[in-house]
């Protein structure tokens, strides 16, 4: 504002009035410039040196005049005190300002600062807008809130910098707390760090650090090196030396990376700062554990799959890498819980000792006198079976195992023998096994002259009575032709005693989708099969889609060579649509020792490719 004063009071006759006029004047100015300071008016007018401050437009503080997406009750939108620099002025109200929306259209719709620091709501933007938000006259509801000009620092803002949440800690400046940021930080973040001050030319200059590689402690002092020109450089770290090498290929396995630098006209022109945190393999910071450098362990054990935590789902493995072979390893399966190894990097087998089994062999055992354990004459037919129980008998007391079978010498006389005149035999205890018309022995005249000559049959050796023990002995039962006319005499000439020992087990192999071009024959070396074992059945499908039309033919040998020498099984003309099986009992080997089944088969449709799966059952010699 300006001020005009009446300066000149010569030859004037109103002097008096004139000063009074003047001292009006200057009480009106200083007390409106009271007011402006007091905080009486809204609007300040700031100085330009102040202005430079304030050098855009923004609210003091982030509460000034803050608009929410709300639901507005009753037409009353209420705004909050606030302060603004706006349109180069300065505006302010400390009290809330209550904006009636009845009459507020549907659109878009701002807030506005005016000269006296009060809201006013408007249709249109301008330069003392300080929000912005959509308005639904129908639902009362604004959306879209968005401040329209920047938020400048305000008491609470400052005083909000110098609580730490995180930190749990209070301090009494911003620069003490930008300290224990820089003091918490900066020497981590510094590791290794760009020096640019450091540079010259191609000479990229870094910062010192340290850097842990498993449990070695490696340091680095600060240097440059030396840059190639015009082409990407990938600066990067050794961990178990600390020594900083560029290279430009790319960064390398188990090293570092800290910086992608492209130079130009033999300066540093670009700069990519890769540096992080993330540790190689077990080493933490960044390092990794150097693999082929173990000379020892104090430890009992080496775990793997250390991140496994509750139900176990991954497999583990230690393998060996072979170059253009295919890798080999042993591995956990944890889906079939077993140690597995593979010999081709495909087929995995159990890991340890086969299990051959139990062997279940007989030895016959013959009576130099044949000890009678039936003896009964003139009989008549039995109403039921008749027990014979040996299991006390001396001749028996002996055997440990059981008694497969019995070699009986069977006298069967009638005096009216007829067709109907027979002996039947059963298994001891456990009648409903037995065939007894396979342990048939009918009656001979008592007047032939044959009838000591009897007959031999073998019979079940034992059974098992209600306590799970075995029981040695067989059930008869004789059907005379009258009354008191049978006569029977039984003599046990040896027994089958079971042995049991270790020497075979019951074994099967299954090997699924064995393709074979059309006109072609193919030889596959088939893992997981045996080295030594009787087949004792086969069965071969060819289980391509459609209808085969030729027949194939198939070959078993002792070796991977596939030659004549050493074939063991040969089946020719096999109907493709009809499943082959095979019950011959044949030896098969594997002279290779490595337990695989060396089989080829010939596919002669001229066609189609054939897909076979094969089975096999055996018993496995050890």
């Amino acid at each position: 504002m300006a001020i005009i004063l009446e300066k000149v009071f010569a030859a004037i006759s109103d002097y008096v009035q004139k000063h009074e006029s003047n001292y009006t004047i200057i009480e009106d100015t200083i007390n409106s410039i009271l007011v402006q300071l007091g905080g009486a008016s809204g609007s300040l007018a700031v100085p330009l040196g102040l202005q430079e401050i304030f050098d855009r437009d923004g609210v003091i503080g982030i509460a000034s005049y803050q608009l929410t997406n709300q639901t507005v009750s009753g037409d009353n939108l209420v705004i909050p005190a606030g302060a603004a620099w706006t349109n180069l002025s300065f505006r302010a109200k400390d009290t809330t300002t209550t904006l009636n929306t009845a009459s507020l259209a549907t659109g878009t719709r701002y807030i506005n600062v005016d000269s006296g620091g009060f809201p006013v709501l408007s249709a249109t933007a301008t330069a003392e807008s300080v929000y912005s938000f959509t308005w639904d006259s129908g639902t009362d509801i604004i959306t879209d809130a968005t401040l329209l000009i920047d938020i400048l620092f305000d008491g609470s803002d400052y005083n909000d910098q110098l609580t730490s949440a995180a930190l749990s800690t209070n301090y009494t400046s911003v620069a003490d707390r930008l300290e224990a940021i820089e003091v918490s930080l900066g020497v981590m973040a510094g590791f290794y760090a760009e020096d640019i001050p450091s540079h010259s030319g191609l000479n990229f200059g870094f910062l010192g650090g340290t850097v842990r590689n498993d449990n070695v402690i490696a340091t680095t002092v600060a240097a440059t090196i030396l840059l190639t020109d015009a082409t990407l450089n990938f600066i990067e770290l050794t961990p178990s030396t600390g020594v900083v090498t560029t290279n430009t290929t790319a960064f390398t396995t188990l090293r570092i990376p800290l910086f992608e630098v492209t130079p130009a006209g033999g300066v540093i022109a670009g700069v990519v700062d890769r540096r992080t945190w993330a540790s190689l393999g077990g080493g933490g910071g960044g390092g990794g554990h150097a693999q082929n450098t173990d000379i020892g362990t104090d430890a009992a054990e080496f775990k793997l799959n250390l991140l496994e935590a509750g139900a176990p789902s991954n497999n583990a493995s230690f393998k060996n890498e072979r170059g253009t072979s295919p890798d080999v390893d042993i591995r956990w399966n944890e889906t079939t819980d077993t140690w597995e190894f593979t010999n081709d990097g495909v087929i995995y087998q159990p890991l340890g000792a086969p299990d051959v089994g139990v062997q279940e062999l007989t030895k016959l055992v013959t009576f130099e006198n044949p000890p009678a354990v039936v003896d009964v004459s003139l009989v008549s037919s039995d109403a039921g079976y008749v027990k014979v129980d040996l299991t006390l008998d001396s001749n028996f007391t002996s055997i440990v195992s059981g008694v497969q079978g019995m070699l009986l010498r069977v006298q069967f006389e009638d005096t009216a023998a007829d067709a109907t005149t027979q002996v039947l035999f059963r298994q001891i205890e456990n009648p409903a096994f037995s065939p007894t018309e396979s342990l048939r022995v009918y009656a001979r005249d008592d007047g032939a002259i044959d009838n000591d000559r009897g007959v031999t049959i073998l019979s079940t050796g034992q059974g098992v009575d209600v306590g799970d023990d075995f029981v040695i002995g067989f059930e008869y039962k004789i059907t005379a032709s009258g009354a008191n006319t049978a006569t029977l005499k039984v003599f046990v000439m040896g027994y089958w005693e079971k042995v049991t020992g270790v020497g075979t087990q019951d074994v099967a192999f299954s090997s699924l989708g064995n393709d074979v071009v059309a006109s072609t024959i193919t030889d596959f070396n088939l893992t997981g099969a045996w080295n030594r074992a009787l087949m004792n059945k086969i069965i071969i499908d060819e289980v391509n889609v459609g209808n085969p039309t030729a027949v194939y033919h198939v070959k078993i040998f002792d070796k991977d060579t596939f030659l004549a020498a050493d074939l063991r099984y040969h089946v020719t003309d096999i109907d493709p649509n009809i499943q082959f099986i095979d019950r011959r009992v044949i030896m098969i080997k594997d002279l290779d020792l490595t337990a695989e089944l060396h089989i080829q088969i010939q596919n002669t449709d001229g066609g189609s490719t054939a897909t076979f799966d094969i089975t096999i059952e055996a018993e496995r010699l050890a």
